[in-house]
């Protein structure tokens, strides 16, 4: 399922008026949207629980393009918070999971990282196909780290479209340009 995809609209609707809401935006410090896992996972399993039962991974996609990109199975803090885990302790909460009736799916979640103090090389396949990494895949360290839109935030109140070193060959745009 993609991040704009809206089909758990319905599934969104019934948790919230459940009665482990409240205590569930407590824990996660966020309220339940179409593009979190949690809800498109729910409205996978009650819909198409075969998706689920064959899955190996529930990932974000920048989860997924990080395990592309390094072989590492990971979440930040971040899109951990989104759905899962407690905010307070950076860990995934039994109680949100179990109110999202995702007992039987735990396996799925990948393992949470703190990019600040956490950084994993390209694998050679990747820094192959994206001409990164210079003559080793290790020169280049890849960070699980912050969520998008606080990214998005810096740049624009930075007065420019992106972060940057300074040089014309180096940066990183969440924002395009």
């Amino acid at each position: 399922m993609a991040v704009v995809d809206a089909r758990a609209a319905f599934t969104v609707d019934r948790f919230a008026a459940g009665p482990m809401n409240i205590q569930r935006v407590e824990t996660t410090g966020t309220g339940l949207n179409t593009c979190h896992p949690g809800a498109q996972m729910a409205h996978m399993d009650a819909n198409a629980p075969e998706l689920l039962d064959r899955a190996q991974d529930a990932l974000h996609f920048k989860n997924w393009l990080y395990l592309n990109l390094t072989g590492i199975r990971a979440t930040d803090p971040s899109k951990a918070s989104f759905t899962f885990d407690n905010f307070r302790t950076r860990a995934y909460d039994d109680d949100v999971i179990t109110a999202l009736g995702w007992e039987s799916c735990r396996h799925l979640l990948p393992p949470i990282i703190d990019g600040g103090q956490v950084t994993h090389p390209l694998t050679a396949v990747a820094a192959r196909r994206t001409g990164l990494g210079g003559r080793d895949a290790r020169d280049t360290g890849l960070s699980r780290h912050g969520d998008d839109g606080t990214v998005c935030r810096y740049a624009r109140r930075s007065g420019r479209r992106g972060l940057f070193d300074g040089r014309l060959d180096r940066g990183a745009s969440a924002c395009g340009r």
